[in-house]
């Protein structure tokens, strides 16, 4: 038997872990596969049908209304400049969005595998060649498919994405396709790309998300960026399963379904995309979209507040099986909430008063008083550890610290982390932060903390929705007992993002989109090449050499624990020097919706979407159950 097909049966991890492999014998050591895993064996074969988490024969038809919070003044979601949609909190669950079709599926926020930690299946590609090192790799693009006008999708598309991206988009397609060292069309339906970091096979999932653009609709390649519209709320040409058909700036979007989709047959696509129009309503402010729900206006609610949950569903419709609810058991948030300090600028570039100030935020004081015991702390700043109780650092994890012992403080190789220390005896908490905050050169005078000069210690939590306030003043109430001025500035979505993107804020709190198992956003999220980088989402400004180094071995890792090692080393670091306090998740994610709705039996473990329900029909003959 060929040698590395031995290695790819015994041990998948060897390099891509392809299943239902097919060696390439002209080319040497090469596989040839319809999708790809980097830490599991591939759940589906090359034959498979559909996924398990839809209904097969689910009824296409009727309209799925829906809101997402937030606002837009862009439909492109390829540039720094406006507000796209698919930016905004939870869009990612509502089945739809402005993006383009990407070359595979599975990894991608939007297009998250449902029952599969972390994968990709052939969509415009039906499939890859590439070496078991990841050198290079092939994607071999499906001749069916079609842009929304009919025109083939073709490799001369696919290069002209990536150089786009890569040249004029967003800086964060600019950092992620800096990997690539070459890309060559090599047939008519076929292009390469060479890699180049030694990482490469974790780079593949960041080239299986590349969005494939029309290169004929951008026809002016004089303009400074071609990528830039000159109607940023005219839909631009898309090959996904839904069109745009109606634009009201800022407050709403209709979606209606194409009925030639070139992908509708797919086995990853059948029973999905059922609806035949899907109406986005756009809310500034959450009480006024879910007392509009309650009014009947759209179809389906994700509650995000446990008071609501569970004091506020007493309205006749619930009472007479109307509007049922749903509560969705998750391994994956899709999404880390955290507080972030901006290290950048004072008085958060330093570790000492940031360890003071998240002393200061009870959360089991305001699990119990807000939450109804609801929700859970982060004990991770990764999905897949969330519900994980580092105590103690394990015997591997203390060796991949050990080369950085002189440089890291000496309680993060014995002790819990810092979550694990919050005490029962606020007093307690107090007088620790003040003995940190005396460390970094402030003194409590006349109830105020301040420092040599006399300046009290003062800073700003931005936040855009009015959910937060009420469990951030318990946050403030408690730093103003220690003499920390707390000023909390509402902001609308658009201002805030903004804000974010030029990293002027002092602390913020934030979910950071996630896969369930970590891959190359980490670079994003907290290495030194993004510190600087206007519209990352480095928040706290990481420029840590030891956080980069664990970062290289995180993304060089192979298998479940080798990876769960590397990503407790980053928490403990992250964690012990106080760039974020953990924030809290949901064990579950809990849905309000119209009784006509449909859903699969097996619901999704990580990757929820409303692309994968059905409204009921009047002669249903499919052998789905009603839900309960």
């Amino acid at each position: 038997m060929h040698a590395f097909f031995i290695v790819l049966t015994a041990f998948f991890l060897a390099g891509i872990g392809i299943a239902q492999a097919e060696i390439v014998h002209p080319l040497g050591n090469v596989v040839h596969s319809h999708g790809f895993s980097l830490h599991e064996p591939l759940k589906y074969p090359t034959n498979f049908t559909h996924l398990a988490t839809v209904n097969p024969d689910a009824p296409k038809g009727g309209t799925l209304r829906l809101m997402a919070y937030g606002t837009f003044d862009s439909l492109n979601p390829y540039l720094l400049k406006g507000n796209a949609p698919s930016a905004l909190p939870g869009f990612s669950l509502l089945g739809v969005s402005e993006l383009n079709e990407t070359l595979m599926t599975g990894s991608h926020a939007f297009q998250l595998s449902s029952d599969e930690m972390q994968v990709a299946y052939g969509l415009l590609a039906e499939s890859i060649t590439c070496p078991e090192n990841c050198a290079w790799v092939t994607f071999h693009l499906r001749p069916e498919a079609r842009f929304h006008d009919g025109s083939p999708i073709t490799p001369d598309d696919v290069l002209f994405s990536f150089q786009a991206l890569r040249q004029w988009g967003h800086p964060r397609y600019q950092l992620a396709y800096q990997i690539v060292e070459h890309a060559e069309v090599t047939g008519k339906h076929t292009i390469r790309f060479d890699l180049t970091a030694e990482n490469r096979c974790t780079q593949l999932y960041t080239l299986a998300e590349l969005p494939v653009l029309s290169k004929s609709s951008f026809p002016d390649k004089n303009r400074q960026n071609p990528l830039q519209m000159t109607e940023p709320l005219i839909p631009p040409l898309n090959s996904g399963p839904y069109r745009i058909t109606r634009v009201i700036p800022g407050k709403q979007l209709v979606f209606e379904r194409v009925a030639d989709y070139w992908g509708r047959d797919l086995p990853i696509n059948r029973g999905k995309y059922n609806f035949d129009r899907i109406i986005i309503d756009f809310y500034r402010d959450l009480n006024v979209a879910f007392e509009h729900f309650k009014t009947g206006a759209f179809d389906a609610y994700i509650e995000t507040v446990a008071k609501n949950w569970h004091s506020a569903y007493d309205h006749p419709a619930i009472k007479t099986g109307a509007i049922k609810k749903l509560e969705i058991p998750l391994s994956s948030p899709g999404g880390v909430r955290a507080f972030f300090f901006n290290t950048r600028r004072p008085p958060f570039n330093n570790a000492s008063t940031r360890a003071a100030v998240s002393l200061m935020f009870d959360f089991n004081l305001i699990n119990r008083l807000l939450f109804y015991q609801s929700y859970q702390r982060n004990q991770s700043i990764f999905p897949f550890l969330l519900n994980q109780l580092w105590n103690r650092p394990d015997p591997t994890t203390l060796n991949l610290l050990a080369p950085f012992r002189h440089q890291l403080p000496a309680r993060l190789f014995s002790e819990p982390l810092p979550t694990h220390r919050e005490t029962s005896h606020p007093a307690a908490a107090k007088r620790q932060a003040i003995q940190l905050l005396e460390q970094a050169g402030w003194f409590y005078r006349d109830h105020r903390m301040v420092n040599a000069q006399g300046i009290p210690l003062h800073f700003e939590i931005i936040h855009p929705t009015k959910g937060l306030e009420r469990i951030v003043q318990h946050f403030i109430k408690n730093l103003a007992d220690i003499g920390i001025h707390v000023t909390l500035r509402a902001l609308d979505t658009s201002q805030y993002r903004q804000r974010l993107k030029r990293f002027d804020f002092d602390l913020i709190h934030y979910p950071i989109p996630q896969r369930m198992l970590p891959g190359p956003e980490v670079i994003d999220f907290f290495h030194s090449s993004s510190a600087q980088r206007p519209g990352s989402m480095n928040f706290a400004g990481i420029e840590d050499p030891v956080i980069d180094q664990l970062i290289y071995g995180l993304l060089t890792a192979r298998g479940i624990d080798s990876l769960h090692s590397h990503a407790q080393a980053i928490d403990r670091v992250l964690l012990w020097r106080h760039y974020i306090i953990p924030g809290w998740h949901s064990p579950v994610l809990r849905i309000a919706y119209k009784a006509r709705l449909q859903y699969p039996d097996q619901m999704p473990q990580y990757g929820f979407s409303f692309a994968h329900w059905w409204e009921q029909t009047k002669h249903p003959h499919n052998p789905m159950h009603e839900p309960d």
